[in-house]
């Protein structure tokens, strides 16, 4: 059994994109300023008053981005209900999905909660995708727990033999790689 989750809304306009921006600009314009300041060597003025407020400022958007990615990044998730696989089928919020009317089943994500991947996972990064005979789509995401893994359902071997999830997405929940 697993939580499932309320996707939540994202920005279009994200402090990572602005931070990315901003970095790069001050990497370019302390570019410019070395090779203006090679160029023109002999005029007088106070380089060491800009490379220190440049390279102050390029100094503090690294050290902020690294501080945003690690601790503030992460999404916050609404948990909304449960996920469970069945032999022969699937529930998902109080909502029975029988396989013969299942077209097939795609597991994306190898989030685990607790795992450290750069950041510590919430391991609410998981996808289950289901699509139907009728031609509906459905996507569910999905949290898994040290506890409780994909990895762990045996379940999921019976859908490959039915044909209702590809080998390759099994291998890759099996082998715990990305589930793409």
């Amino acid at each position: 059994m697993f939580r499932v989750l309320r996707k939540s809304k994202e920005n279009k306009i994200k402090i990572s994109k602005i931070l990315n921006f901003i970095i790069i600009f001050l990497t370019l314009s302390l570019l410019i300023f070395c090779i203006a300041t090679i160029i023109f060597w002999s005029i007088d003025f106070r380089k060491d008053i800009i490379y220190e407020s440049v390279g102050g400022l390029y100094l503090f958007s690294i050290l902020f981005k690294i501080i945003y990615h690690n601790f503030f990044q992460q999404k916050k998730a609404v948990f909304i209900g449960e996920l469970i696989f069945k032999e022969n089928e699937i529930s998902i919020l109080s909502k029975i999905y029988p396989l013969d009317k299942i077209s097939t089943i795609r597991i994306i994500g190898n989030d685990i909660k607790g795992e450290f991947r750069g950041l510590k996972s919430k391991g609410i990064n998981n996808e289950l995708i289901i699509h139907l005979i009728n031609g509906d789509q459905l996507n569910y995401n999905f949290q898994q727990t040290k506890e409780n893994k994909l990895q762990d359902i045996l379940i999921l071997k019976e859908y490959v033999d039915k044909e209702k999830l590809t080998q390759i997405n099994y291998d890759s929940i099996i082998e715990n790689t990305n589930y793409y």
